[in-house]
């Protein structure tokens, strides 16, 4: 996909850094070093040389993506057990997402084609991807609605915090035993285990401190504890990386494999004529400045937590349809036939949440790429959220579940279709103007990236 339009999102200086961007950063997972990089370097033999990475990234979204929808299709509220084939095809397909999430930068170093819109689809695609995989362990655990929002957020935070990281540091560092590799290998083990034992596995009660919970319950309540230590592992890594005072926007390899795009961005392209920014030693800004990249995340994080716990009402004990005294207005959703989503609110509040966190991360990303451009306005994606908020708030002061009067699906509706508009106009502009910029094509690898690669001798 080519297409030749003016640039409209990015300023001179943004294009200027687009063409000096290289990845950098390290991944010391073990799992990778001594299973999957042997494999993938025997694999990567077989793929053909004029396949894009970006289309490899593409179809590890399509696979994560399939496993959300069957895992909702099976177990639409999270409350019923998976059948056993449904469990083994997400394992597979979550197995499948995670190696050619590692594959991709692989074809890109070996094609010499990488480039920062590689960067930009890749971690675009993770933005997204993780919500499905919230999605799949709600669905495998047997989670029920009651800790919806909570499952959501005990993954975003560290994935967040990680952008975070990136964006001071220019890149990130993964230890030994990290969520991208070990984690995901163990959700698609408990998969399998899942076929082979039944739900029990994770549905049986066990209990801490004098409570009941499920194993499911307890090993997210485990993960929930696993992100507070990375959180300030993160804020440790920005401050040792302007006390040693490396280079701008590069941060020193540790011993590890890099994942990506190691040579320097896109060697196929064109030279630019526009002015090249100058590597400047780095200065600590004020911690004010550090953290006010993480406000929008606590606006958004405070805003969808007093809506759904304002609305717990709507989510009666062990199940997520909407009880018949608390449902409010749903002429509107079934009038246009969507009726099916006044039974199942919260699938429309999960693509929403899908939606705003990845608008949300990937702004933070695009101004990493950018040599540390000040984050675009986050404001679109946040303000259905605190509109829904508010209303549910002031209807809980006047004894009313919505001051509306609307029902938990048509708030759900509005924020999703508000957040999918808003993220899907700024991805259309955001991939227009960066492969414009660069002068690459989305998913192919253009002419000219073809005849450079046959002039090196690629195989």
């Amino acid at each position: 996909l080519t297409v030749n339009r003016p640039i409209t999102m990015l300023t001179a200086d943004m294009r200027a850094a687009l063409h000096n961007y290289s990845y950098c950063g390290s991944d010391s997972s073990l799992v990778l070093k001594h299973i999957y990089t042997p494999l993938l370097n025997g694999m990567i033999k077989f793929i053909p040389r004029t396949m894009a990475p970006n289309l490899i990234t593409f179809l590890d979204f399509i696979c994560i993506l399939s496993a959300a929808y069957l895992t909702f299709w099976a177990s639409p509220d999270f409350n019923q057990p998976l059948p056993g084939w449904v469990a083994v095809t997400n394992g597979l397909l979550l197995f499948s997402y995670n190696w050619l999430d590692n594959l991709d930068g692989k074809q890109a170093r070996r094609t010499r084609t990488s480039s920062a819109f590689g960067e930009l689809f890749d971690h675009g695609v993770d933005s997204m991807a993780i919500t499905c995989i919230v999605i799949l362990w709600m669905g495998l655990a047997c989670l029920g609605g009651g800790l919806m929002v909570l499952v959501v957020f005990v993954f975003y935070i560290p994935f967040y915090f990680a952008v975070w990281e990136c964006y001071w540091v220019g890149g990130l560092h993964l230890p030994k035993v990290n969520g991208p590799i070990e984690g995901n290998l163990v959700l698609v083990l408990g998969h399998f285990a899942y076929a082979a034992f039944g739900d029990k596995i994770f549905t049986n009660d066990v209990t801490v401190l004098n409570h009941s919970i499920t194993i499911g319950q307890l090993l997210t309540a485990l993960t929930a504890v696993a992100a507070i230590p990375t959180a300030f592992m993160n804020w440790k890594n920005i401050n040792t990386h302007f006390s040693n005072n490396t280079t701008d926007g590069a941060v020193q390899m540790e011993e590890g494999i890099s994942l990506k795009d190691a040579p320097a961005a896109d060697q196929q392209q064109e030279p630019t004529s526009l002015p090249q920014p100058t590597p400047q030693p780095p200065t600590a800004p004020p911690k004010s400045r550090v953290f006010a990249i993480l406000v929008p995340f606590i606006i958004y994080t405070f805003c969808v937590l007093t809506f759904v716990y304002l609305s717990r009402s709507r989510f009666p004990p062990g199940s997520l349809y909407i009880s018949s005294q608390h449902s409010g207005k749903e002429s509107f959703l079934t009038s246009v036939g969507l009726g099916w989503f006044v039974l199942h609110p919260h699938v429309l509040l999960l693509i929403a949440l899908l939606f705003s966190f990845a608008n949300l991360a990937t702004k933070v990303n695009l101004a990493h790429v950018c040599h540390r451009v000040p984050v675009q306005s986050t404001t679109l994606t946040l303000i259905p959220w605190a509109a829904v908020a508010v209303d549910t708030l002031l209807g809980t002061l006047v004894g009313r579940v919505s001051l509306l009067g609307v029902s938990l699906a048509t708030h759900g509706f509005f924020v999703c279709v508000w957040c999918g508009l808003v993220h899907c106009v700024f991805l259309y502009n955001l991939v227009m103007d960066v492969t414009t910029e660069l002068k690459i094509n989305v998913l192919t690898l253009t002419p000219q990236q073809i005849n450079n690669m046959d002039q090196e001798g690629i195989q």
